[in-house]
């Protein structure tokens, strides 16, 4: 298990994360998700102790890595940009990592890369940046870790080569109990692959909870109701969002199904219809009611 306890960190007067709490349990993946800038590359390389933080703490399985590097062995990152050695090939990179990774398997990383046509003496400045994404990911898959971190791993890989990858980090989970925490700007990638998301925005966790319980509790509306009753009867239902125009329009509630159909009816409504939301339009709904789009339209106006 994965523990982030109250982790904050600043670059002088910038405040990147300000005081994060999460648990990733084991045999589990969790995804966060945030706007740009929000913290999330920074959690993550706190994660594996390439940055420090300014307090709170890391643990995994009770220990805090920034004071046990030995745990290190334990967990792999897969960073948004990968990094080699200038000149070195797939293979050297493979060398490199069974230095630091004790239960390195070698011959799992042939197999992949047999498997993904990936010819192990090429150079990899040779190569394009989704095969070299796709190395890493090999990499970390060999190194048989107990929690790998992956920053944005999906980007860049064709949606045949990222649902093969999927599978294996789902296989890998299931079978080893390994857990995984996924960075991502992509709701589709999070929605079908964890159990838990978490919210991140301007450095904080602001929504945190088990996925379908999260997506079991919004709920998006079409209404209409007389336009001079529209703004009394919106306020008796405390939506997140709206966007009325002359007393008709979409709204988002917290709730059930059931409990927004009824709290609705009750208002009285010309005409009301409940409509499905995907995850990502509850990841806009919750960034709407922080300022975050309001705050990028007048920037664009």
């Amino acid at each position: 298990m994965v523990e982030i306890i109250d982790v904050s960190k600043n670059f002088g007067t910038v405040k990147a994360l300000g005081g994060v709490t999460l648990t990733v349990g084991e045999k589990s993946v969790f995804g966060l998700v945030g706007s740009n800038g929000s913290g999330k590359s920074t959690l993550l390389r706190i994660m594996m102790d390439i940055y420090k933080a300014d307090s709170g703490r890391v643990l995994y399985d009770g220990e805090d890595i920034a004071k046990k590097t030995k745990l290190k062995e334990k967990v792999f990152h897969i960073a948004e940009d990968q990094y080699f050695f200038p000149g070195s090939s797939v293979e050297e990179m493979s060398r490199f990592f069974r230095c630091f990774y004790k239960n390195y398997e070698k011959e799992a990383f042939v197999k992949y890369c047999e498997l993904f046509e990936i010819d192990r003496k090429s150079k990899l400045s040779e190569l394009s940046k989704g095969i070299r994404k796709q190395i890493m990911i090999f990499n970390a898959l060999a190194s048989h870790p107990k929690v790998i971190l992956c920053d944005e791993t999906f980007d860049g890989l064709d949606p045949v080569v990222r649902r093969a990858v999927k599978s294996l980090f789902l296989e890998r989970v299931e079978q080893e109990g390994m857990s995984m925490l996924i960075a991502s700007h992509n709701l589709s990638e999070i929605e079908g692959m964890c159990d838990n998301l978490g919210l991140l925005h301007k450095g904080k966790t602001e929504l945190v909870g088990d996925i379908d319980c999260i997506k079991g509790n919004s709920c998006a509306a079409i209404v209409a109701y007389p336009e001079d009753e529209a703004e009394a009867q919106l306020a008796k239902l405390s939506a997140v969002t709206s966007h009325l125009e002359h007393g008709a329009g979409r709204i988002v509630l917290r709730g059930s199904v059931e409990e927004v159909k009824a709290r609705i009816a009750a208002t009285d409504p010309d005409y009301f219809k409940i409509l499905p939301m995907t995850l990502e339009e509850i990841f806009i709904s919750e960034m709407e009611v922080r300022g975050y789009e309001r705050t990028l339209f007048c920037a664009e106006g």
